[in-house]
């Protein structure tokens, strides 16, 4: 089932392409498409492991996998081809960096509030260390730092997870921020010719009787 998947995100990615020729701009995550289809896959063994599976369990399965994966790669070197010029200047980083800068903001704003407060708790414990315990004023100072304590803990749990979020989108970003076409490219004409060359195996295999 794997180069069956292949072919299905391969068919999502032929649509954006059109859209892009189209539109000439696409969203971040449409964008991801593109550059998640080529990190996913470009361990191109990993299709030829698959199919050599395929081929003792179900050949007849796999022939149509080959086929539709074929199928779509055509589809896709055929709108590439025909419009190189558009695809070659590809540039995924202004919208790598209208996405990601404003969680960057975001980010820096709660981890400078949750530094603040936690400023102000630090040097009201310093306070309180040369205070009597006794006196009006710790009392007082004690009970304003349990507030800000609290409301420290509250922005650095907010902080943790914006963090966690900006993280893991930026990991994303890096990923597609360096991305070219060609990349896309080259990884879809070897995985035509893994295609084309499943299906002639296949044909050779069913002439000699040998499946």
């Amino acid at each position: 089932m794997y180069i069956a998947e292949i072919t299905e995100r391969l068919l999502e990615v032929n649509r954006l392409l059109l859209k892009y020729i189209k539109d000439t701009e696409l969203t971040f995550e449409e964008n991801l498409v593109f550059s998640g289809f080529y990190h996913d896959y470009k361990d191109i063994n990993s299709i030829i492991n698959s199919a050599e599976k395929e081929l003792n369990d179900s050949p007849a399965i796999l022939m149509e996998q080959a086929k539709a994966l074929s199928a779509a790669a055509s589809d896709f070197l055929a709108t590439y081809e025909s419009h190189e010029d558009i695809f070659g200047s590809y540039n995924p980083q202004p919208v790598c960096d209208r996405h990601i800068k404003p969680l960057e903001k975001e980010y820096d704003s709660i981890a400078y509030a949750a530094s603040q407060l936690w400023k102000r708790y630090s040097q009201m414990s310093v306070r309180m260390d040369y205070l009597n315990p006794e006196d009006d004023d710790y009392k007082t100072i004690e009970k304003e730092s349990e507030e800000v304590k609290a409301r420290y803990e509250a922005e650095k749990a907010k902080s943790d997870e914006t963090y966690r979020f900006y993280t893991a989108e930026r990991e994303k970003t890096a990923k597609l921020y360096f991305f070219e076409m060609i990349y896309l490219e080259m990884l879809v004409v070897r995985m035509k010719r893994i295609a084309d060359s499943i299906i002639k195996d296949i044909e050779e295999l069913k002439s000699e009787g040998k499946i």
